[in-house]
């Protein structure tokens, strides 16, 4: 659906309006390729501290905190702006967007704001859609459209859209692993099915905020794309313009969760899980200065592309 009105010539906001992606954009950017490309885990640690761009404009986290070293994980799971810029710069950004263009993705210019979604003109919800479509496909794009096949006067026209492979499917597999932890055990996961996601949102800057008033808090885009092994799901909520002062509040912005719920409930398939796949293997761990350990008591299991997970115990290095 593009638009809540049914009229005609109504703006199709799901495929036509670019719109910046937020947060939304910090998977296909940043960590995967940093996956990709690196040899980055989920249990690398990188440090969220006080950072700035090349210009030396600082970045800041919505929370205006840094929470020092911590995981991959835990800084997708979180959204943390400042290992996303840091992953964004390491990767480079032709590599990143050159990850990007082969998910549908594709900026007319580049610049470092694009890693937390300050992208200059944007992209379409169901761009947006089909490059996640690539994580639930564990590596493989395939455009979404609307038509399968067309018969008229005896010819025939039919879909070619065409499955790729466009990234290693254990980065896939990582990447959705750590989409699984937004919702889990939230109101919002989904009780018999495998679930992943990831929220976004664009704030306006001081200069419209003072023009016309409004609370530190308004928010000018609300995003949220979802998917399961079957269904991806891209939501977006907002105002066509902000003369009227409508914007969307602490309250409205939570509705892509809702949406998201009611349409996950009825359309996604229940028990669809994804096997531990052979280039993936799981590691019981622990973190100890910095590093990744195997553990024997007093750790937790994560996911690694085989032969990057971690070697020796934590008891080994400590007795050297």
């Amino acid at each position: 659906m593009g638009n809540r009105n049914q009229n005609r010539g109504v703006l199709n906001y799901a495929s036509t309006v670019k719109i910046q992606p937020g947060s939304t954009i910090k998977p296909i950017l940043d960590y995967a390729p940093a996956i990709e490309y690196l040899s980055i885990t989920p249990a690398t640690i990188i440090k969220d501290e006080y950072y700035t761009y090349k210009d030396g404009t600082p970045i800041k986290n919505y929370d205006n905190r840094y929470l020092g070293n911590i995981t991959i994980r835990e800084a997708l799971k979180d959204s943390r702006n400042v290992p996303a810029v840091k992953l964004f710069n390491m990767v480079g950004s032709s590599k990143a967007f050159e990850f990007a263009n082969k998910l549908g993705i594709v900026s007319e210019s580049i610049n470092e704001a694009d890693s937390i979604g300050g992208s200059t003109y944007g992209y379409t919800l169901l761009d947006l859609a089909n490059a996640y479509s690539a994580f639930a496909n564990l590596g493989y794009y395939k455009k979404a459209s609307p038509i399968k096949k067309i018969v008229y006067d005896n010819h025939i026209y039919e879909n070619n859209n065409k499955k790729s492979l466009v990234m290693k499917p254990s980065t896939a597999y990582l990447i959705n692993t750590i989409l699984h932890d937004i919702f889990k055990d939230s109101n919002y996961d989904l009780k018999n099915t495998y679930l992943m996601a990831k929220t976004g949102q664009t704030n306006y800057d001081l200069k419209t905020r003072k023009k016309y008033n409004l609370p530190m808090d308004a928010t000018k885009d609300s995003l949220l794309i979802a998917y399961t092994k079957d269904i991806t799901i891209g939501i977006w909520i907002g105002y066509e313009t902000i003369e009227n002062k409508q914007y969307i509040d602490l309250k409205k912005k939570h509705i892509p969760r809702n949406i998201m719920r009611i349409l996950m409930n009825k359309f996604a398939k229940e028990n669809n899980y994804y096997d531990l796949i052979d280039e993936v293997t799981m590691k019981y761990i622990t973190i100890y200065n910095d590093k990744a350990y195997l553990a024997k008591s007093n750790g937790y299991y994560e996911y690694f592309e085989e032969g990057t997970e971690p070697l020796t115990y934590i008891e080994q290095n400590i007795i050297a």
